[in-house]
């Protein structure tokens, strides 16, 4: 359930990177209550939760303070929000393959001349594509 929820929130949030280039604080903060009703039930998620909540928003401060607004605030309450329901564990994979596909299409798009190095890219469709990734893998390993 928490990774459906996720992943619907993070539709939600792609979409609105896509065309308005911001990502809701009000989506955030709907996601994150949801996460913490969650935790009631499941007490035992709280640790890893909150490990990879400060996980993914310290990895993505960093990035937001070097990049000289190349990143945007949204994506690091928005990688702070999937860390917390991801958990400590996986985190840092999806953060990579978000990074990763990230670069890959833009190197793409440059390549073809359809952007510049400068031009700004809306993240939160590649943490997406990260999530999904994440997510097919657990599956994966269930089988």
């Amino acid at each position: 359930m928490d990774v459906q929820i996720l992943i619907w929130g993070l539709m939600i949030a792609a979409w609105t990177d896509v065309m308005y280039q911001k990502i809701p604080n009000e989506m955030l903060l709907v996601l994150l209550g949801m996460k913490v009703c969650l935790l009631i039930v499941h007490s035992d998620e709280i640790g890893p939760s909150v490990a990879g909540f400060l996980i993914g928003g310290i990895v993505m401060l960093a990035a937001y303070l070097l990049s000289k607004k190349g990143m945007g605030a949204g994506d690091v309450k928005l990688l702070a929000t999937v860390g917390s329901y991801v958990g400590a564990d996986e985190i840092l994979p999806v953060l990579f393959t978000s990074f990763f596909t990230a670069a890959i299409y833009s190197l793409f798009r440059m390549t073809r001349k359809q952007i510049k190095m400068k031009d700004k890219l809306p993240f939160a469709p590649f943490v997406l594509i990260g999530v999904i990734k994440s997510v097919l893998c657990w599956k994966m390993e269930q089988l």
